[in-house]
C-alpha cells in the first residue's frame, strides 16, 4: 500500500511535466499500476477486486487530468503562436502602411513628369527657408527660370516631345543646382524655381551662368533659350513672402522683355 501511495504521488506529480506529450505520460503511468491491477484482480476476491478497481479508477482519473492539462497546454501554445503570428502580420502591415504613406507624401510634393518638387512643396518650403535664413543671418535667393519660346517646341514637335524637353531642362538644373539644401521646383508649365540658401548674389549669378552653359551643350534648338529672374533677400530683411515671389516674377518678366535669354537680378 505504501508503494502504491508513492507511485500514486509520482503519477500525479508527473502530470505537469509529461502531459505536454501524452504518449510519454501513458508510458510512465500505465506500467506503474497495470501489474498491481492485474495482480489484485487475479485473486477473484471481492476486497482485492475493489482495491484493483480503485487503482484502475485512479489511473483513469490521472490520465483524464493529464489529457485536460494537455489540451490546455496545446491551446495556450496555439494561442501564443496565433498571437505571435498576428503581431508579425501587424508589424508587416504597419511597415507597408508607413511605406505607402511615405509614397503618398512623396507623390504629393513631386512633379510626376520631371521628378522635381512641385508648387505645393515650394509654397510650404519657402516660408521655412526664409525664417531659417533670418534666424541664422545668411542671404536667401529665389530664382525663377522660364523656357523661352517653349510654345514653338509644342507646336512644331508635339506635346510628347515638349514633355521630353521639360525633362531635359530639369536634368540640366539637377546637374548644376546640386547642394543638399538647395530646393529645385517645377513651378508650373515651362517655368522652374530654385530656393538657394547662403549664397550671395554674385554666387547665384555664377550658378546661372553654369546653368546656361550646361543647357547650351545639349540644347538642339537655337531659338529656345532660358530667361532667369533672381531676387536675393539680404539677412535681416522682413519682406513679405508675397512680395518676394512678386519681385522674382517681375525680374523674370523683365528678362523676357529685354529679348529673352537674359538674367535679371535684384537685392532686397
Amino acid at each position: 500500500s505504501v508503494i502504491i501511495l508513492i507511485l500514486g504521488g509520482m503519477a500525479a506529480g508527473a502530470i505537469a511535466s509529461l502531459s505536454a506529450f501524452l504518449p510519454a505520460y501513458y508510458a510512465y503511468v500505465v506500467p506503474m499500476f497495470l501489474p498491481a491491477i492485474i495482480y489484485n484482480y487475479s485473486f477473484f476476491d471481492i476486497q482485492r477486486s475493489v482495491l484493483a478497481t480503485m487503482y484502475l479508477l485512479f489511473v483513469v482519473m490521472v490520465i483524464t487530468i493529464a489529457r485536460n492539462n494537455h489540451y490546455l497546454l496545446s491551446t495556450v501554445i496555439h494561442l501564443n503562436y496565433q498571437k505571435d503570428s498576428l503581431i508579425n502580420q501587424l508589424s508587416v502591415s504597419n511597415k507597408k502602411l508607413e511605406e505607402f504613406n511615405e509614397e503618398i507624401r512623396v507623390m504629393s510634393i513631386t512633379d510626376s513628369l520631371t521628378g522635381l518638387y512641385n508648387r505645393r512643396y515650394f509654397d510650404n518650403s519657402i516660408a521655412n527657408e526664409l525664417a531659417r535664413a533670418q534666424r541664422h543671418g545668411y542671404p536667401l535667393s529665389l530664382m525663377l527660370i522660364d523656357i523661352d519660346n517653349f510654345k514653338y517646341i509644342n507646336d512644331h514637335y508635339g506635346h510628347p516631345y515638349g514633355d521630353s524637353y521639360l525633362i531635359f531642362v530639369a536634368s540640366v538644373l539637377k546637374k548644376t543646382i546640386r547642394r543638399s539644401n538647395d530646393i529645385l521646383v517645377r513651378f508650373g508649365g515651362d517655368e522652374f524655381a530654385a530656393i538657394l540658401a547662403d549664397l550671395d548674389l554674385g554666387e547665384v549669378k555664377s550658378l546661372c551662368d553654369k546653368i546656361k552653359l550646361e543647357f547650351n551643350k545639349e540644347n538642339q534648338h537655337d531659338n529656345v533659350t532660358l530667361s532667369i529672374g533672381i531676387i536675393s533677400i539680404e539677412p535681416g530683411n522682413k519682406t513679405d513672402l508675397k512680395n518676394i515671389i512678386s519681385a522674382a516674377d517681375k525680374m523674370l518678366y523683365q528678362a523676357k522683355e529685354k529679348g529673352k535669354n537674359t538674367i535679371i537680378s535684384q537685392k532686397i
